[in-house]
């Protein structure tokens, strides 16, 4: 069948690590991955395979300023394999995006180069302050792009595409904090979050399909990466009542979601999400549990261009995920 295909997936991996402190103040952590990689798929008209071999080393260094504070310094090597989805050469019609997705044989897996620098504070048991860099050098990134796997201008269908090479760079903020110093009221309140700011670029390869011949460029963003993403969570645990309760907000920035082969890219818009969960212990056996999710329920959009740059961007597609709710109860035996 046309839309069919037989499928292998075989990863197999061992790693060997050591774990050593001089002194009192320096902890090291190093080691190194050993890993295979065997992904096919075969179908009518073409097929695809992925054979490699990969050695991933690590190392890592934790500088013991106080009892509660450290200084981290790491790096590693990682890959990035595709799916099944992204692999295989068949049409496959996402319902939720309303973009029929073909898959493509030609890939290659991602490898990547991270490093990462982080400070961390921790007041007290619960709290957490800290600040950290990053670093990652992309070889052979995967990104959704306009156009079916063999035929680019195709703009019937989507696929993905390795890009030669791409680099991410970035900050993170973390704290977490008891509020009991503001009150005897708010002792059993705690109020936390995260924020990550990342900056990315991407060399995109020149396409010649037929009469179409485009240059290659370099661009400002990596597929699936937001500029901010930003977490924040109120929570209130109250042991003698046992009872439980917590509200996050999260939202991230405009992200490329489809790189135009013979046209604009699409992105993503922000779409705030807000969450509300509530459990309650029923003596020492039950636990009880409600949720209730994406209470805001804002529109999931994608534009053609970003918004900032063309404040009358065409869409691509909306829709709206709905709001969740939930009950649960659960026994400890």
């Amino acid at each position: 069948q046309g839309n069919s295909y037989e499928g292998t997936q075989r990863f197999q991996a061992g790693y060997l690590m050591g774990d050593w402190t001089f002194l009192s103040w320096l902890r090291a952590m190093a080691g190194v991955r050993y890993e295979t990689t065997l992904l096919e798929v075969d179908t009518a008209a073409v097929n695809g395979n992925i054979d490699e071999q990969d050695i991933l080393p690590a190392a890592g260094f934790t500088f013991m300023l106080t009892k509660s504070m450290n200084i981290r310094l790491a790096a590693s090597q990682t890959i990035g394999r595709p799916t099944y989805r992204e692999f295989a050469p068949v049409a496959i019609y996402d319902f939720v995006a309303d973009e029929f997705v073909e898959g493509n044989p030609y890939l290659k897996r991602a490898e990547i180069n991270n490093y990462d620098l982080r400070w961390e504070w921790f007041p007290t048991p619960g709290e957490i302050l800290s600040a950290g860099v990053f670093y990652k050098q992309l070889t052979n990134p995967i990104e959704k792009r306009t156009g079916g796997a063999l035929d680019p201008i195709d703009i019937t269908k989507v696929s993905f595409d390795n890009r030669p090479e791409a680099t991410l760079y970035g900050v993170e903020l973390e704290f977490r904090k008891k509020l009991g110093f503001l009150g005897d009221w708010l002792e059993h309140f705690s109020f936390g979050g995260n924020m990550t700011l990342l900056w990315a670029s991407v060399t995109v390869p020149p396409v010649v399909s037929g009469t179409i011949n485009i240059p290659g460029y370099t661009r400002d963003g990596l597929f699936d990466q937001s500029k901010y993403i930003f977490n924040t969570d109120l929570g209130w645990d109250h042991p003698d009542l046992g009872t439980a309760a917590t509200v996050t907000f999260n939202i991230a920035g405009e992200r490329l979601a489809v790189a135009g082969v013979n046209g604009p890219d699409i992105y993503e818009q922000p779409a705030p999400q807000l969450d509300l969960v509530v459990s309650q212990k029923l003596g020492s056996t039950w636990k009880l549990r409600v949720s209730a999710r994406n209470l805001l329920n804002p529109k999931v959009e994608k534009l053609y261009g970003r918004s900032g740059e063309n404040p009358t961007a065409l869409p691509y597609s909306s829709y709206s995920r709905g709001m969740t709710f939930g009950l649960s109860a659960t026994a400890e035996l």
